[in-house]
């Protein structure tokens, strides 16, 4: 219900000692129209009609949250930003790093189980964590001096490395990839748990003893046989 306050006619009526306050508004002033259209009440005019009213005029209140970006171990310090109360927050624009590590993307929990929808709505104050998988080298080394740079694969814990094509070396075969430089552990392509180096052995062909190795499809109407000439102890092509 409105306050009422009787004031005699030409007298000025007193402004309110105390503003009001409506919960997610900001209170404007005082105006002489329901509308609140024009400029605030002068408190100065003297009220010369027998009912006058003066209605509050309000505005929604922009309420903002805080959106963390905890980087969880990652380089660098964690990131604030503000965000209007029922807005989107966007993903940083820089991705995190971290030395030894692939980023995952953001989660709700440090321990990265629950992805964030960056369409959802913010309406309260929360914190992002980044998630982290780590992330081991395979390196292949050729082997041979002159050889080119030795490619590296990044591989996350528990994949598996992609096996490259097989190399190739004028005046010699390809013999596999080892995992010691005296090739006497093949590497397997297993699951990756540590950094490692690996190493391609090579067959002379001068003097080598050849091998025809024969790839029979077998079935009717299959294309011909595959037939491929391999160096004793080389690498059969796939």
């Amino acid at each position: 219900e409105p306050d009422i306050i009787r004031v005699e006619k030409g007298k000025t009526v007193p402004r309110p000692s105390i503003d009001p306050s409506r919960e997610g508004y900001t209170f404007e002033g005082w105006y002489d129209n329901e509308e609140c259209e024009g400029d605030e009440f002068d408190f100065s005019t003297p009220i010369t009609a027998k009912t006058f009213v003066l209605y509050a005029k309000w505005s929604v209140k922009l309420q903002y949250y805080t959106v963390i970006f905890d980087l969880n171990g990652g380089d660098g310090d964690n990131v604030s930003v503000q965000i209007e109360s029922g807005s989107t927050v966007e993903p940083l624009k820089t991705t995190p790093v971290r030395s030894g590590y692939v980023f995952g993307g953001w989660f709700l929990e440090p321990e990265g189980i629950t992805p964030y929808n960056f369409g959802d709505a913010v309406t309260t104050n929360f914190t992002l964590y980044a998630k982290w998988t780590q992330s081991f080298s395979v390196i292949f080394h050729l082997n041979y001096e002159g050889a080119p740079a030795a490619m590296i694969q990044e591989v996350n814990l528990g994949e598996t490395p992609t096996r490259p094509d097989n190399p190739t070396r004028e005046g010699y075969s390809f013999a596999g990839w080892f995992t010691d430089p005296d090739f006497n552990n093949p590497y397997e392509f297993g699951a990756v748990t540590a950094s490692i180096q690996v190493y391609a052995k090579w067959v002379n062909n001068e003097g080598a003893a050849v091998y025809q190795v024969e790839f029979d499809l077998n079935y009717s109407g299959a294309p011909e046989n595959i037939i491929q000439n391999v160096v004793e102890a080389a690498v059969i092509n796939q």
